[in-house]
């Protein structure tokens, strides 16, 4: 599947707002995932992400 799956994907208006999310006043939620990190701590924004996105 690789990429093409990827290519298929669509972010819905209130996805790209949960992924404006800043934890803490830092850096949106989208830009802290696109960066390598821990599982734990991916789990974490993306946690934060949903919760934002259940508003």
């Amino acid at each position: 599947m690789g990429a093409r799956m990827i290519e298929r994907v669509g972010l819905t208006a209130r996805g790209f707002l949960a992924l404006q999310v800043c934890e803490d006043g830092g850096e949106p939620v989208g830009r802290l995932l696109r960066d390598e990190r821990s599982t734990p701590d991916r789990r974490r924004l993306v946690g934060a992400a949903l919760a934002a996105a259940a508003r």
